[in-house]
């Protein structure tokens, strides 16, 4: 979802999530970011957030869909800025905006299995591993 956010020039203000069950009953819940983002990190923590607070966490899943919806342009971005938020997260935000930019280039000029996050290394999610033929 970010990286297409990103490739496209979007950010999302709100996130969904839709989670189907074996037996087909689907639930979809959504819920406003507190910035337009495109960040895999933001995305992916919202996202989780919205699992465990709708769904048991040992009842299984036949598909997970993550949706951003309510896209602005990235250079658009109009964002309240908190007096109480620390200056540092802006910094910071910022270094991972310039990490998952270089991890899309890297992915478009190798290959999507040419860097990943160690979290997702040797996981359960059923992420497929790569090939000599990637």
């Amino acid at each position: 979802v970010a990286s297409r956010l990103r490739k496209y020039g979007f950010k999302c203000s709100t996130l969904q999530v839709s989670i189907k069950d074996p037996n087909f009953k689907t639930i979809s819940r959504q819920k406003a970011l507190s910035s337009p983002t495109y960040l895999a990190k933001e995305i992916s923590h919202q996202a989780l957030e919205i699992i465990k607070g709708s769904w048991k966490l040992n009842a299984p899943i036949r598909t997970l869909t993550i949706t951003g919806t309510s896209l602005i342009p990235a250079d658009e971005e109009i964002e309240q800025i908190s007096l109480f938020t620390d200056c540092n997260n802006n910094d910071e935000r910022q270094r991972q905006e310039q990490l998952e930019t270089a991890i899309d280039k890297i992915r478009e000029k190798f290959g999507t299995h040419a860097i990943s996050f160690g979290s997702v290394i040797n996981n359960c999610l059923g992420i497929a591993e790569p090939t000599d033929d990637d």
